[in-house]
């Protein structure tokens, strides 16, 4: 189930610059048995940890009530580019979710669980979103505040450099 991203590079930053990419293993070389431990859990409960992804910034949702797992289907289009992985759960609440936008699911707790307790853990998503230290530069501020305000206005926006795409 690896694939090798030579192509399409993964950014460990939504807004940063191609140069700053890193080509990386796609999925971990622990995808596919982290898919077969979900599989085995169908029918029963299970608590996740999702990542919501919104063009300027990265979010944690740590949903406090377990949610019972209904299938694990493969995802027609994945897309290393967009953090789609090939599979995807299916949750009692009416939601697919891709595992591309999850960074753990655990059995029996949602917060701090221990490492036996971990069904499927993207752990390059975890250090890389959720760990890392944040970069609150006056220039990373700047670019973000003129990305919102673009949205604001409705202007189109470059997302890798926050700029209108007409300017230079």
């Amino acid at each position: 189930m690896n694939v090798r991203n030579r192509g399409n590079r993964i950014s460990s930053d939504l807004t940063a610059p191609p140069s700053t990419l890193r080509t990386a293993v796609w999925p971990s070389r622990s995808y596919a048995r982290q898919v077969a431990t979900l599989q085995h859990r169908i029918g029963q409960p299970i608590h996740i940890v999702e990542l919501t992804f919104n063009g300027l910034a990265v979010g944690a949702v740590f949903h406090g009530e377990p949610r019972v797992l209904l299938d694990v289907v493969a995802f027609p289009r994945p897309d290393p580019s967009n953090h789609l992985y090939p599979h995807m759960l299916v949750l009692d609440d009416g939601r697919g979710i891709n595992l591309g936008r999850i960074a753990r699911v655990t059995a029996s707790r949602a917060f701090a669980p221990d490492k036996t307790d971990v069904l499927y853990g993207n752990r390059a998503l975890q250090h890389r979103f959720l760990y890392r230290a944040q970069r609150l530069t006056p220039r990373h501020i700047a670019r973000i505040a003129r990305q919102q305000l673009r949205v604001l206005l409705s202007k189109p926006m470059d997302k890798r450099l926050g700029r209108n795409r007409s300017s230079p």
